[in-house]
């Protein structure tokens, strides 16, 4: 099979925009969307944390521009900092 120990990580993808007059270019911070969000879930589900390779390349079409890295952190920071669902009609009512 090819693609063995000479294969490249999504991490390791230069993702930035590289100019002689900016030799420590660093990506542009991108919003998570919340399709990216459930992707992450979903490959967790499927695959394990820590499996970050194999969810970016199975989610591809969703996650672009982006690392392993950033599912990673993306991650650490969903565990640490739940999202709370609020439903439609659990707010203050007019009156």
């Amino acid at each position: 099979a090819e693609g063995g120990a000479g294969k490249a990580n999504r991490h390791s993808k230069v993702l930035r925009t590289m100019d002689a007059s900016m030799p420590h270019a660093r990506k542009r911070r991108q919003g998570w969307t919340e399709e990216e969000e459930e992707s992450i879930k979903a490959g967790v589900e499927q695959y394990g944390v820590g499996e970050w390779l194999k969810i970016l390349e199975v989610h591809d079409v969703v996650f672009v521009n982006r690392t392993t890295m950033d599912l990673k952190d993306k991650w650490r920071n969903m565990q640490k900092y739940p999202r709370v669902e609020i439903e439609a009609g659990d707010g203050a009512e007019a009156g």
